[in-house]
């Protein structure tokens, strides 16, 4: 039994250390032990310590407190600063997972809560028309044209940008497949101030669908893993190229806020700054991960930040506050 915990210990440590594996030749680990749960980890970490106990001078005991308190970290817990002020903009960053069912209720909460920027993941090509007649209030920008929004039969992995239609004075500029897929940036200028809003929706480091089997998870997860560093890698060069104007960049990464992708130059994290309690947004019933993000360059300032439970989807919405 003690060598079973003492190998639980090292399990324990391997993964709770993931996030430092930073270098290149480490990246595709990082991915792999950076999945499981914290919660797991922690429990885990409060299970070895109670069958070794606490004795003077134990080194398991202080290793395993040490790291129950590491992975409640790695939680995403925040205390929040949240900032009160009548100006700036409201945005609602959602993969709505090809749901329509409940736009009505959808467009009572982004009129209530004075929504000006809607950032979408998963939206089908078919409710395209749907979510433009309900939403009339917004212009929509799809991720894979350059001109303003239309009903055209795309890709099911559809993203969009919502624009309040008051609030657009000029017309927006499109980059579609800024990382090669579903991410894509739209420039505009709101009241003579110009910003980058970028849609993300990553590519999942390793999944397995209906279709799929274990075998095909074992034999594409490198080439799966990657595609998801190399995403990062491309929205990396892309920030760099555009860095003297505000960027604000959100949406569903598929990582935990401590990955290695989520390691972008000079961009701060809206829950780090400004959010409270734990950052879970999936799976939206009982979530265990925080794989929604939303973050900004200097020029982007956060005012609040909070989770919303829509009560459909498999994700959690981010709803916020910027001014820039």
């Amino acid at each position: 039994m003690k060598i079973f915990f003492k190998i639980l210990l090292w399990v324990l440590i391997i993964f709770s250390i993931s996030p430092l594996f930073v270098f290149e030749e480490f990246a595709k680990s990082s991915l792999i032990f950076s999945y499981p749960p914290r919660f797991i980890l922690a429990f885990l970490s409060i299970l070895i310590f109670g069958y070794f106990g606490f004795q003077k001078k134990s080194l398991v005991s202080i290793i395993s407190i040490f790291f129950f308190f590491i992975n409640i970290y790695f939680i995403g817990l925040n205390f929040g600063n949240s900032i009160e002020s009548e100006n700036g903009f409201t945005v609602l960053s959602f993969n709505i997972h090809n749901t329509k069912e409940k736009l009505s209720e959808f467009k009572t909460f982004c009129k209530k809560n004075k929504v000006d920027f809607l950032i979408l993941q998963e939206v089908k090509k078919r409710d395209r028309r749907t979510f433009s007649d309900v939403l009339s209030d917004y212009k929509f920008y799809a991720m894979n044209e350059n001109e303003e929004f239309e009903h055209k039969n795309y890709s099911p992995f559809s993203s969009v940008i919502g624009i309040r239609k008051s609030l657009l004075t000029k017309e927006s500029f499109i980059e579609t497949a800024i990382t090669g897929y579903r991410t894509f940036a739209l420039k505009i200028e709101i009241q003579e101030r110009e910003i980058w809003l970028v849609n993300v929706h990553t590519t999942k480091a390793f999944y397995l669908d209906k279709k799929s089997s274990l075998s095909d998870l074992i034999e594409k997860a490198s080439d799966k893993a990657d595609w998801h560093l190399k995403e990062s890698e491309l929205l990396n060069k892309w920030i760099s190229s555009k860095n003297e104007l505000p960027i604000l960049i959100s949406g569903d990464f598929n990582a935990p806020f401590y990955s290695s992708n989520l390691n972008l130059s000079g961009m701060r994290n809206a829950h780090s700054e400004v959010g409270i309690g734990f950052h879970l947004t999936f799976p939206r019933a009982f979530p265990v991960w925080g794989i929604d993000h939303t973050l900004g360059n200097e020029k982007v300032r956060f005012q609040n930040y909070e989770t919303i439970n829509f009560g459909f989807s498999d994700h959690k919405g981010q709803l916020f506050k910027i001014d820039f």
